[in-house]
This record gives structure tokens, sequence and C-alpha cells, in this order.
């Protein structure tokens, strides 16, 4: 069976998927992959996938502006939109219903796909932002799997309560913690100044 067959039974098998992300070993077999979904989720009726992802080593914005062309001139999916980041292109549906849907949506991409979001940010970032978001974040923020890279430039602040919950946050998930930034400027350490 190759990959072609492999992703339609998967898509078969599997209706509610909503996320679809595939490794790439080049442009070729990308265009090949994105070609045959797109028409199947045009023919059948795979409109619960919204978000597709190929990830292939040698992504650029050349690629991108292929695949846009090809979606156009073929007709294989209307209104969606095209981002390059990193090694990966996100192919996503757009949504003509309500802001509902939208909601609905960020709830429904997967766990990986936010991980792959928080390398990109700060430990401070991450707690600042998600935590206490809700069970879900909650849950993927104390997830093992989730590797946290913290600067210590982002932990000032005059919030005393807020700085001692960020402690606490630190201690309970020491074993998560990869890189610990520290810069230290003389000028604003006396007892360091000679």
């Amino acid at each position: 069976m190759n990959e072609v067959e492999e992703i339609y039974l998967l898509m078969l098998t599997f209706l509610h998927i909503n996320y679809l992300q595939i490794k790439c070993v080049n442009y070729m077999e990308t265009e090949l992959l994105v070609k045959f979904i797109l028409t199947l989720m045009k023919s059948e009726s795979y409109h619960l996938i919204r978000l597709l992802c190929f990830s292939i080593p040698t992504a650029d914005d050349k690629m991108v502006r292929k695949l846009e062309t090809i979606i156009i001139v073929k007709n294989l999916l209307w209104n969606c939109t095209i981002k390059l980041i990193g090694d990966n292109i996100y192919v996503l549906k757009s949504s003509h219903s309500s802001l509902n849907m939208s909601i609905t949506l960020i709830e429904n991409l997967s766990n990986e796909f936010f991980f792959e979001i928080f390398e990109y940010l700060d430990g401070y970032e991450i707690y600042q932002t998600f935590s206490n978001l809700n069970h879900r974040f909650q849950q993927l923020i104390n997830s093992s799997s989730l590797l946290l890279k913290f600067n210590y430039h982002y932990l000032t602040t005059s919030d005393k309560i807020h700085m001692n919950n960020f402690k606490q946050f630190l201690l309970n998930h020491k074993h998560q913690i990869v890189l610990f930034y520290m810069g230290i400027s003389m000028e604003s350490q006396p007892c360091l100044q000679k």
C-alpha cells in the first residue's frame, strides 16, 4: 500500500479528523498529496478537516506560492489560507460560519500543534497566557512532553502575588525546564561591582 492509499484509508476510517499532519520527503510528494487530499475533500464529505500540515525539510516561500497556484488553478479548495512556519506548510480551510465555529476550531486542534507553537514561546509567556485558561490547556502545560525555556528578563514584575504564583509554577514544573537564561547587568547589582 502506498502513501496515498494509506491516507485515503485513514480518511475513510476516521471521518472526524480535523487536523492532519503529514511528513513529506520533498516538494513533489507534497504537491501530489495536496492534490489528492483536497480533491478527496471536495468530492467526498470530509468537511471536518480544517487544517492540513505538510512537514518538509526544504519548505520555503516558493513552495507555498506553487501550492497556492495549484489550489486556485485546479479549484481544489475555496477560501483557504496557506502559511509557512518553519519546515511546515499549513493549509487552513476557512469557514463561513459564525464566531462559535472559530472557537471550536482551536479546541479541535491537536495537542502536537500546540506543543509546536509552545516551542516558539518563553515558558513565562506560556504560563501567563495559557495557565488556568481551561482544563485542556492546564493538562498541556502539566504534560511531561512539554519542555520549557525561560528567559529571566521576562520575570521582572512588581506584583508579589503573581511572582509567588510563578515561583510555585517553576517549582512544580522543574522537571520540564530545559533552558533557563539569566542576564544580570553589573550596573543594577552594586554588590557585584568592585
